[in-house]
């Protein structure tokens, strides 16, 4: 896209009504399907790298979850939606962005870089991602499959979409993806020196199927998630178990919308979701966790449009959660299933909120004013208001913005918290976030923010249980530069935060850094870079740098290590004809060690991800 049509992209990812990204009453970013094909994106881990304020640390069973502004957010604290449907795993509130959602059927990825629990709920404290796949605006469809090459295997990656306007008022479509992949080739080392080969035995088998139809206002959709890892490092600590486990988290999900115009100005929108999930399941001799998942969600929004210039949404959620144990003999010193949940097999909660936002434009400013009140059986009440200030010139913008929000305990956070007889709150974060950007040419644009993001009872785990904690906080500045040409594409970002306060030591990495918290960043730069050398042939250079990272990693067991700096650099190669695409890759192209270190105190070491390896991505389209 060009400067100029980037700017037109209207979204309402943070408005009541469709608006440019500048006009937004957020920090936003978004990512089209030409800048994933352009890179040689393969997941969502690939995408999220490209964005200032993500990046990466390490849970156990190998998983890799996302960190935002210096925070660990992996548990609860992103919210991620797929097609409506948020997908955050119900017992903890985790995402999985590692070999995880194929980027070929991604049509567009909105962001939210800040609190979003007004508009959201209690998974949205820190960041939202909204995917969009393909659907029936193609009237086609496209496949293609990913022949990844390192050492000593060789994984595949297969996607494919179509979507058709079948007549004005039916539409159709549908995307699967299905993969082997390594999850690494490295070699683990525990706290304690013993070291595990990972090459051969670590390996990923994502699945989806993503079928939806629509007829006039009405879409309905079914969505099925298989995310299955074999990996032996178990909780990330000797001994390891001589086969390796499997983590599976699956979610089958149906979701019913429908889009009525009741006049000129009012549209209710009732939407009604339901998930079966199998979450965080553990299988391997000894280290079964076998849950079972399900939750009902109503949602009923009215939109009122005043006036060109002043528009309003109000509505009411409500969900029901409902949670079984099967068997849970991976716990910590075990657990008798028929008495997981306080001496029950099962759990049930309700939940209910009320939300409101009303959007004015005037002459000087865009005021947007907005709240949302949530009450969770277990964990009471939360009120989170919002308030944005955005004023956009021809060419330039600005936006003052703030954010309260919060996140709701899960299911096995209020069941695994540390003392029993003492509740575990709701967490709450304040955010304050002042934007500025400019568009100086048809060809040249930049845009930068500073925050302060402060949470306070902050949820963690403790080594023993889950607790509220004191506050922690950072604060930090993102910069974006986008550059495009009839030549080149380019987009660099740079990322800083700082922690200001560290109130949990089991996410601090002082005295080692400490204006950082643990397997968090300070610095981040990323740069992806397109040369159009003939209207059917792009080369791209992505990358990430990374600056030091406080760890703990052997030997440094009693006092977090450093990480040297990582430069990890990827190019790709497209040709297209016709219908027809090749692409060919390298990822990690100086065979950087990418680590991914516990963000916390969990008694593993970090994680070595695949290095260098080679790939071949065919493609076409119908």
């Amino acid at each position: 896209m060009s400067i100029d049509d980037l700017a037109k992209v209207e979204i309402k990812i943070a408005s009541v009504t469709a608006k440019p990204i500048q006009a937004q009453p957020a920090v936003v970013s978004v990512v089209t399907a030409k800048d994933i094909q352009e890179s040689g994106a393969h997941d969502l881990k690939d995408i999220l790298q490209q964005i200032p304020g993500f990046s990466f640390g390490l849970d156990v069973y190998s998983q890799v979850g996302p960190g935002f502004r210096g925070l660990w957010a992996y548990e609860g604290k992103i919210q991620l939606q797929v097609d409506g449907i948020e997908m955050n795993d119900g017992i903890y509130g985790n995402l999985f962005p590692l070999d995880h959602y194929a980027a070929t059927n991604i049509k567009q990825v909105d962001l939210i870089r800040g609190p979003g629990s007004a508009s959201y709920g209690g998974t949205a404290e820190l960041a939202v991602i909204s995917i969009t796949t393909k659907g029936a605006e193609q009237n086609g469809g496209s496949i293609s499959d990913r022949l990844v090459i390192q050492p000593g295997q060789i994984g595949n990656f297969a996607a494919g979409n179509f979507g058709y306007q079948v007549d004005k008022d039916w539409r159709i479509s549908a995307s699967f993806s299905f993969g082997d992949t390594a999850r690494t080739t490295g070699t683990f080392v525990g706290l304690d020196g013993t070291e595990l080969p990972l090459k051969s035995v670590s390996s990923e088998h994502p699945m989806e199927l993503n079928f939806g139809v629509g007829w006039k206002g009405l879409d309905l959709r079914v969505y099925y998630d298989r995310y299955h890892v074999q990996d032996p490092t178990f909780s990330g600590y000797a001994p390891f178990p001589v086969a390796p486990n499997t983590f599976a988290n699956d979610i089958l999900a149906g979701m019913a919308r429908y889009e009525l115009q009741a006049s000129e100005t009012v549209t209710v929108t009732p939407k009604v979701t339901y998930k079966t999930e199998k979450p965080w399941n553990l299988t391997g001799k000894g280290n079964n966790f076998l849950l079972e998942y399900n939750r009902l969600d109503l949602d009923l929004p009215v939109t009122v449009r005043f006036t060109d210039a002043s528009s309003a949404v109000a509505g009411v959620r409500l969900y029901r959660e409902y949670a079984k144990s099967i068997d849970t003999s991976a716990l910590e010193g075990g657990s008798d299933a028929l008495t997981h949940f306080d001496g029950s097999d099962h759990v049930r909660y309700n939940d209910w909120a009320a939300y409101t936002q009303y959007d004015l434009d005037t002459k000087w400013v865009n005021v947007t004013l907005g709240g949302r009140y949530e009450h969770h059986d277990y964990s009471g009440g939360s009120f989170v208001p919002r308030v944005g200030l955005v004023k956009a010139w021809d060419k330039f913008h600005v936006k003052a913005l703030f954010n309260e929000a919060f996140r709701t305990p899960n299911v096995e956070v209020i069941q695994e918290r540390m003392d029993p007889g003492k509740k575990v709150l709701n967490e709450s974060t304040t955010g304050y976030e002042l934007e500025a950007g400019y568009q100086a040419s048809g060809n040249l644009s930049w845009v930068s923010n500073l925050y302060l993001m402060r949470i306070k009872n902050l949820i963690g785990w403790s080594g023993t249980g889950y607790d509220n904690g004191a506050p922690m906080s950072t604060v930090g500045f993102e910069s974006q530069v986008r550059y495009v040409t009839a030549a080149v594409t380019a987009t660099a970002g740079y990322a800083y935060s700082r922690a200001r306060e560290q109130g949990v030591d089991y996410y601090s990495a002082a005295p080692t850094l400490s204006h950082a918290n643990l397997g968090m960043p300070s610095h981040q730069f990323m740069l992806s870079a397109t040369w159009h050398l003939r209207k059917t042939l792009d080369w791209n250079f992505s990358g990430t740098y990374l600056g030091r990272r406080g760890a703990y990693f052997y030997p440094y067991v009693d006092a977090p290590g450093i990480l040297k700096p990582e430069a990890l650099l990827n190019t790709y190669l497209e040709y297209r004809w016709g219908n027809y695409s090749l692409g060919v890759g390298v990822r990690n192209l100086f065979n950087e060690t990418e680590w991914i270190a516990q963000s916390y105190n969990g008694g593993s070491g970090a994680l070595p991800l695949a290095g260098r390896s080679c790939f071949v991505q065919a493609g076409s389209k119908f």
